[in-house]
């Protein structure tokens, strides 16, 4: 996604979706049951002072292909008044929003159907005279060549930031034995993703 941040924190820009395997299959039954216009309702109505338009779907039928939904999304600041320093953590915002896995401990396997990947890249576009503070990257892995998460972020260019989240895993069954990696992996990412990037004008 590309998106826009102004002097008084207003971000916008364009979004888009791919969902491929399980989770295109579950946009599909959602979309037949909600339609279109009902879906993107629900996804801004999750996300307190989102704004979401001219959305469009792509490869809906096409269940072999990963569907694709495309819009224009805004995010208001809180203030109208120009601000010195913005905190900003785009990824919590498309990224996951709780820990699945609640229990602190199972003891039955995790079957999750099959080997899944969820990336989210985020170009940024800082006001002019703007400069940024960026969180580490880092790289976490789970044992047993499970799977990885991944997180970067850098600045290519004066003046725009790049974050890129990369979930990965690698089996489609964990045993109860590997529930608590799961767990604390998600707890590092959903942390990782909370991480502000600090705006502040340059100077």
């Amino acid at each position: 996604m590309a998106l826009t941040l102004d002097a008084q924190g207003n971000l916008s820009g364009q979004v888009r979706e791919e969902h491929g395997g399980y989770a295109g299959l579950e946009v599909r039954e959602k979309l037949q049951q909600l339609g279109e216009k009902k879906y993107v309702t629900e996804l801004a109505a999750h996300h307190p002072g989102w704004e979401v338009a001219n959305y469009a779907f792509a490869k809906q039928s096409a269940v072999d292909q990963s569907l694709g939904l495309t819009y224009e999304w805004r995010q208001p600041a809180a203030t109208a008044t120009t601000a010195t320093e913005l905190y900003l953590n785009p990824l919590s915002y498309f990224g996951e929003q709780r820990n699945p896995f609640q229990h602190e401990d199972r003891n039955y396997p995790v079957d999750i159907g099959m080997m899944q990947q969820d990336i989210i890249r985020v170009t940024l576009t800082l006001p002019p005279g703007y400069v940024a503070e960026l969180p580490k990257s880092v790289s976490l892995a789970l044992p047993n060549n499970g799977g990885r998460y991944l997180y970067s972020a850098t600045s290519p260019t004066p003046g725009t930031v790049q974050l890129m989240s990369r979930l990965t895993f690698d089996k489609p069954v964990y045993s109860a034995v590997e529930y608590g990696a799961l767990r604390e992996l998600y707890r590092l990412l959903l942390a990782k993703q909370a991480e502000a990037v600090v705006i502040k004008k340059a100077g």
